[in-house]
This record gives structure tokens, C-alpha cells and sequence, in this order.
């Protein structure tokens, strides 16, 4: 009898420690893992020369090395300003030349090398990256100054009488028009296409190669003019 009650209580315990370990286990949870909010990071602008362009701008700016300086100039005149700069997420601050008045604009970047700049007065400009080159070293030939040696090439390669000149803001290959206004319209005399760095190219009419930066601007009976170097970036 009591080896019974033993092999039934044997029994009766096996059956609870089965029982305890069928018990379901929690279901995973359904609901969707939480994910840290992503960081916008701000764009940085490389180092080196960057052409600006818009309706009425036409210039390089100089980024410095230091991420929050630079200065500008005019590809017309080299003339431009030095400023501060810094960008918290896709806006940027410029503070241009002297001033103490703040310029926010919204940076669009589409690669490393082009950025969208919308300025807060609606303004919208291209920005290209040209060269690694800071406004120490970089150089290039003005508007003003490929105008003067084209014309100054240009009676001295034919001996007519010197034209007007014309020229684009293309931040490489520069197209000069030379032309004699006649009253009522420009009569053409000679298109050239130079680099703008080292005014170096060909006159289109003629296929001939042509290099400007050998011209002499004075002419005859005139007194010396300013240099015709390739200009720097000029702060104000």
C-alpha cells in the first residue's frame, strides 16, 4: 500500500513539473523598434576657389582652409570683399566685408563640387568648385584686362584703328567680341576665346592660336596703363 501511494505520488509530481513547463511563453512584441531621429549634417564647403553665379553676379569666392573665412572677386574687375561665414544645417551666415549685418541664405548641395545658394532675398545662385587653389595663389585675367590686351593685340596684329571690346563671365574659356559701333548697330571686327588664367587661345575667325598675355595695352601717344597681370582677390 505504501509502495502505491509513493509510485502515485511519483506520479502526480511528474505530471505538475509537465505542466509547469507547457506554460505559453510571451509573444514577441509587434510593435516596431524605435529609431533614433537622424542628424542633419551641415554641408561643408572645400577649401579653395568656387565660381558664384547668378543674374547679377559673376564672381569667385575664396573659401579659407579654417571652415569660417574667405573673400570674393569680381570676375569684371577683381574688386570683391573678405567675409565670415558659418552653417548650422543647411543655412548659412555671411558676414560680407565690414558690415555688421548678417546675410542668411539656404544651402543646396548637390555634389561635392556644386551647391545651390538661395539668399534670403530670393536671390538664387550656382556655386562650382574650381580649384584647390586659395586667393593667394589662384589668379586670373580680369574682364577689364582681356578686354584692354584683345584690343591692344588686335591693332597690332591688323593696324586698324582700335575696336571696342566686349567679353562674358565664363570662369574659364572667355569669349571677347571686338566690334565698331557705327550708330545704329555694331560692326563686327574679330571674336576671340581665350582661358581666362592664362589668356591663351585662338581667334575664332581664323582658327589662329592666339596668346593676349604678350600684348602691350599702351598705345601710341597714351600714357602707361596698370598692370595687365592676372589679378588676386582684392578684400575691402
Amino acid at each position: 500500500m505504501k509502495r502505491s501511494i509513493s509510485y502515485f505520488l511519483a506520479v502526480f509530481s511528474m505530471m505538475a513539473l509537465l505542466a509547469g513547463c507547457s506554460r505559453p511563453m510571451p509573444a514577441a512584441s509587434t510593435e516596431p523598434s524605435q529609431k533614433p531621429p537622424e542628424q542633419t549634417a551641415a554641408p561643408v564647403i572645400q577649401a579653395g576657389t568656387w565660381f558664384v553665379s547668378g543674374k547679377d553676379t559673376a564672381a569667385y569666392y575664396f573659401f579659407d582652409a579654417d571652415g569660417t573665412s574667405g573673400r570674393t572677386a569680381s570676375l569684371e574687375n577683381g574688386t570683391g570683399l573678405g567675409f565670415t561665414y558659418s552653417i548650422q544645417d543647411n543655412e548659412a551666415t555671411f558676414h560680407m566685408g565690414a558690415s555688421d549685418m548678417s546675410t542668411i541664405s539656404t544651402l543646396e548641395k548637390t555634389d561635392d563640387t556644386h551647391f545651390t545658394i538661395t539668399w534670403e532675398d530670393g536671390r538664387v545662385e550656382n556655386m562650382t568648385y574650381v580649384s584647390d587653389k586659395g586667393s593667394e595663389d589662384f589668379q586670373f585675367y580680369t574682364n577689364e584686362d582681356l578686354c584692354r590686351l584683345a584690343v591692344a593685340y588686335y591693332t597690332k596684329t591688323t593696324g586698324e584703328d582700335a575696336p571696342q571690346a566686349a567679353a562674358d563671365t565664363d570662369p574659364e574659356t572667355v569669349s571677347i567680341q571686338l566690334y565698331v559701333n557705327t550708330g545704329d548697330h555694331n560692326s563686327n571686327c574679330a571674336w576671340y576665346q581665350v582661358n581666362r588664367q592664362t589668356a591663351k587661345g585662338t581667334d575664332v575667325n581664323t582658327g589662329t592660336e592666339i596668346d593676349l598675355s604678350t600684348s602691350d595695352p599702351v598705345q601710341k601717344d597714351e600714357a602707361p596703363k596698370e598692370s595687365t597681370a592676372p589679378a588676386t582677390a582684392v578684400s575691402g
